[in-house]
């Protein structure tokens, strides 16, 4: 009986296999391993140094921007790219420079850096420096170079204004050669030919002159391109400007007190338009509260250059000597 034992046979090919629970319960166990692998994988991936590499291949504006060039090397320094650490030499020219790029030239060494803004600046034996976008997610953002160490920079060519700017001090400057900083202040004096004839001026006329002065400056303000920001050398010239105005503020309270001296610091808050949208005394030695308001008041007529960055908050010290 040929069927009876094939049949027979089947029954015991079946019995023989797991059942289906048991096979869904391996099958679960192994998606289980297979996915505990692939999160420590990842893991180890995103914690090494080619994680940034590895998500530039995958997304090309991950990639921090080129904003730069070294054109000419001599003796030897490196760039700190991200962990990476990239050997410079004599032998090597244009080598791109991305942003966040740290640089490091040692006591025999020199660069020569060609900027997207144009600049083109020497760096001296025994600096560091790094360079980085202001805005990483605009192409076209200025570039900071914070400077760490090192001899001043040389300007080998001035580039686009307002489209690099140097950090020094914790202070933004234009970039340029480094200098003994001058601290934003102003040192008002006492000029006796011209304080006789200011003294003869009245508050009104003060006002008048002062508002002529808001409107000229606003008429000179200017309508092209903004900056990216205001310099603490262009806000200190602008101020230091309206010196003949701080003196009118003082002479006439000279006459009630001729021993009147001392300083204030002005808390000075700068909109994007340029205009100063709020001034505060937050330190003063003068003990005249008149004077006090006075100069107030011609700080709150200034008008600077407009910019497009973020709104600008200075300290300023007025000393009347």
């Amino acid at each position: 009986m040929r069927y009876p034992r094939l049949l027979l046979m089947s029954q015991q090919a079946l019995l023989s296999l797991p059942s289906k629970r048991v096979f869904n319960a391996v099958q679960k166990k192994l998606a289980i391993r297979v996915g505990l692998g692939l999160v420590l994988i990842l893991g180890v991936l995103l914690a090494s140094p080619l994680a940034t590499k590895f998500a530039g291949w995958i997304h090309p504006l991950s990639r921090p921007a080129q904003v730069g060039q070294i054109v000419k090397i001599t003796g030897e320094g490196s760039i700190n790219r991200d962990g990476e650490f990239i050997k410079l030499h004599g032998e090597m020219s244009s080598i791109p420079l991305f942003s966040r790029d740290r640089i490091q030239t040692k006591s025999d060494a020199g660069l020569v850096l060609a900027l997207n803004s144009q600049d083109e600046i020497e760096i001296a034996p025994n600096s560091e420096f790094q360079i980085q976008l202001w805005n990483e997610t605009e192409k076209n953002s200025p570039l900071l170079v914070d400077w760490l160490a090192g001899p001043p920079i040389k300007i080998l060519r001035q580039g686009v204004p307002g489209q690099a700017y140097l950090i020094y001090s914790e202070k933004l400057y234009r970039l340029g050669p480094i200098s003994t900083p001058k601290p934003l202040a102003l040192t008002v004096l006492r000029n006796m030919d011209t304080d006789l004839s200011l003294a003869n001026s009245n508050v009104a006329e003060e006002q008048t002159d002062s508002e002529s002065e808001k409107s000229s400056d606003e008429e000179s303000a200017p309508t092209t391109a903004a900056l990216f920001t205001l310099s603490n050398e262009y806000i200190d010239e602008v101020i230091a400007a309206k010196q003949a105005l701080f003196q009118r503020c003082w002479i006439p309270r000279l006459r009630e007190n001729p021993k009147l001296k001392g300083s204030m610091v002005l808390q000075i808050e700068i909109s994007k338009r340029g205009e100063v949208k709020q001034v505060q005394t937050i330190d003063s030695s003068l003990n005249d509260p008149e004077l006090e308001r006075c100069v107030s008041s011609v700080i709150e007529r200034i008008r600077f250059r407009p910019f497009s960055g973020p709104e600008i908050s200075v300290s300023y010290p007025i000393y009347f000597e």
